[in-house]
């Protein structure tokens, strides 16, 4: 009776495929966290740009701008300020403040959001002012943080 022997894979095949998805994972990786962090900043920049707009529909009611982002719980008109249910974006990724200057008769604002939950070294916060002027802090650029 001849004696049929077992086939399968070798340690070097099994080696040698073991490398290569390694190579694969190690340029896939960070790619992928790359668009990851830019979809999150994304949210970021949607965020402070719709938080403009209702700055810019504040200021047409009631002839000035607000400092006041989350409406308060049984407001009404300019008490509610820009009327948003809390000071995160949709997504959840980021968290925002607004600076109204002059207090009492609020004429330039300046929106800052600020990452939440992840950490982005490159764009640690984005800001937006009442005269359009797009900014950033951390170790990137404004062309990075705001493509």
């Amino acid at each position: 009776m001849a004696r049929i022997g077992w086939r399968g894979f070798s340690l070097i095949e099994l080696m040698i495929v073991l490398a290569i998805a390694s190579i694969l994972a190690a340029i896939a990786i960070p790619g992928y966290q790359k668009q990851v962090l830019r979809a999150k900043r994304a949210d970021g920049k949607a965020y402070i740009l719709d938080l403009a707009s209702r700055e810019e529909r504040f200021y047409t009611q009631y002839a000035t701008y607000t400092g006041v982002i989350e409406a308060p719980s049984g407001c009404s008109a300019e008490a509610c300020g820009l009327g948003m249910a809390d000071t995160y974006s949709s997504e959840n990724h980021y968290t925002s403040s607004v600076a109204c200057l002059p207090a009492g008769a609020c004429t330039t604002y300046t929106l800052t959001v600020t990452p939440s939950g992840f950490t982005d070294d490159k764009c640690l916060t984005l800001t937006y002012t009442s005269n359009g002027v797009k900014g950033y802090s951390g170790t990137g650029s404004v062309e990075e943080c705001w493509r």
